[in-house]
């Protein structure tokens, strides 16, 4: 069985065509905007799951599982 994770480095070569691909339909269909890279990784005073102030960052915040435990 494979772990459900995200990585949060910069998008390999090979998976940048891929990942434009799916980015562009997404913005189609939900009206999205990419979130700049300085941005999502922006340091943010909140625990979330695994990750505790200051290594948690906006896109941690935002894309928790577990929304409930952002205090």
């Amino acid at each position: 069985m494979r772990s459900a994770e995200v990585r949060f480095e910069h998008c390999p070569e090979s998976l940048l065509t891929p990942a434009q691909v799916i980015g562009s339909a997404i913005e189609a269909e939900f009206g999205a905007r990419l979130l700049p890279w300085e941005s999502a990784h922006r340091p943010v005073p909140l625990f979330v799951e695994w990750k505790a102030p200051p290594e948690t960052t906006l896109f941690h915040a935002l894309f928790t599982a577990s929304p409930e435990i952002i205090p």
